[in-house]
């Protein structure tokens, strides 16, 4: 067997081969190798009639490949061997720094602002659930993995997390169900920030999520650098709200919309941006008439329903001020606290949150350029 690792031709990458000496596969099967456990015949062999499994791992091979970008192949003719290949398109890297002889090379620790979290991956897909993990360990934080809603539910149940990444289309029981659970269990386990990691970024998709009680949205293939940035992001906020205390000064209001958020949200969202940004405007207009009618005849169920429905709206947009507003209404229900004072706040910074908002989505809609924020300006 040989190994051979060589650059990719015209661009840049690594193209990996592994070629053996075998029976070689025919043409008709090569399209199965890359299928969980297949049985392939090797006709021509010492014993006719002679199969092979292909087991996980070439399955596994072709799910990572797809994930990085890059495809996976095999070139063969039946008696002569097969040539299994994997082309990456991976930048080149900066040259390393050796060492001195007092130095020690290490893993460069987190930035102060992204203190190791404790993070459950949920997803029935292994290589998915492998790619996830590494992301995340290699930046330092604690990963559990799960397979399927059930399992994460138990999870969050038993231990204590402080974020989920959580897969839509799982079996047993899936993404969606499983955060409404979760948002039905008691405090702080109902609190934990859960992201919806979806193929699918259509407005009906990512509304389905924030009516689970969903605070955000990957899109696979997962990239790194804004999943990390939106780990890092919810760490913050759990830090800013672990130091709050009354004794601490009243700071200036927070921003309508945190253009850093929209930034993100955007590059997220893609080509979908202009469509779910019109129906986030569409979700607060209703939440302002649900909210109005709210103060008229008050209900302690459906304020917390709306509150929480809009919240998650709210966070994923980088509203903070209308999220502060929302919680602290939520905050007075579950303590047993009238109800109308916070609607009313509620109420009138999401009609300060709604032009802004619609604004932005205009914007949005006119460049058609995804990484324009709430300030219009373009992400790099």
């Amino acid at each position: 067997m040989t190994l051979r690792v060589r650059p990719l031709p015209g661009s840049e990458g690594l193209r990996v081969e592994v070629e053996d000496t075998g029976p070689g596969v025919p043409a008709e099967q090569r399209h199965l190798l890359f299928r969980d456990f297949v049985q392939l015949a090797t006709p021509g062999a010492a014993s006719e009639g002679m199969a092979f499994g292909t087991g996980l791992g070439l399955s596994i091979a072709a799910q990572l490949a797809e994930l990085m970008g890059g495809r996976i192949g095999c070139d063969s003719e039946p008696g002569q061997g097969a040539l299994f290949w994997v082309e990456l398109p991976l930048p080149a890297a900066p040259a390393a720094r050796l060492a001195g002889p007092q130095e020690e090379l290490a893993t460069p620790p987190l930035p102060a602002t992204a203190a190791p979290m404790r993070i459950l991956v949920a997803d029935d897909v292994p290589a998915n659930r492998l790619v996830a993990r590494a992301m995340l360990t290699s930046a330092g934080h604690h990963v559990t993995c799960v397979e399927d809603g059930a399992a994460a539910l138990a999870a969050v149940q038993q231990n204590g997390f402080d974020m989920v990444l959580m897969d839509l289309q799982m079996p047993v029981m899936d993404g969606l169900e499983a955060t409404r659970r979760i948002r039905a269990l008691p405090p702080p386990q109902s609190h934990v920030p859960v992201l919806a990691v979806t193929a699918s970024a259509m407005p009906e998709q990512v509304e389905a999520c924030h009516a689970a009680g969903m605070d955000g949205h990957l899109a696979k293939p997962i990239d790194r650098e804004t999943l990390l940035r939106m780990v890092q992001r919810f760490g913050e906020q759990r830090g800013k709200e672990a130091d709050a205390s009354p004794l601490v000064p009243a700071m200036a209001p927070a921003a309508l919309l945190d253009p850093e958020v929209g930034k993100a949200l955007v590059s997220d969202l893609a080509d979908a941006a202009p469509a779910v940004l019109q129906q986030f405007v569409a979700e607060l207009e209703n939440g302002r008439d649900s909210l109005a009618a709210l103060m008229a005849t008050p209900d302690t169920e459906a304020i917390r329903t709306a509150a929480h429905r809009l919240a998650g709206v709210a966070r994923t947009l980088g509203a903070a001020r209308l999220s502060e507003a929302l919680d602290a209404l939520r905050q007075a229900v579950a303590a047993g606290e009238p109800p109308l004072p916070g609607l009313i706040t509620a109420r009138d910074v999401l009609e300060e949150t709604l032009p802004e908002l619609r604004g932005w989505a205009q914007r949005v809609e006119a460049h058609a350029a995804p990484g324009t924020g709430p300030g219009g300006e373009a992400s790099a």
